[in-house]
């Protein structure tokens, strides 16, 4: 055997499409999910970034909380003139 040539490891008697996971679908070199895939996994990002919006906006509330209370305390500590 000439190690120059390449060599073709998918046995002859195997179809010109092999089985693929059910989940998955050629499209040209590459493989995509199905669509329900895409769907559910555009779903959790866009939860997951709802989740961080909400978690700092709430830490936005508690903060302007904070400053407003410490205005307040530092106008009541005042001495009068």
């Amino acid at each position: 055997m000439d190690m120059n040539q390449s060599m073709n490891f998918i046995p002859s008697s195997s179809s010109s499409d092999p089985q693929l996971p059910n989940m998955m679908m050629p499209l040209g070199d590459s493989f995509i999910l199905p669509e329900y895939y895409q769907q559910s996994m555009m779903s959790a990002k866009q939860d997951a970034k709802e989740a961080r919006r909400s978690h700092i906006k709430k830490v936005q509330k508690q903060n302007m909380e904070i400053f407003w209370n410490q205005q307040l305390l530092d106008m009541q500590n005042i001495p009068d003139l």
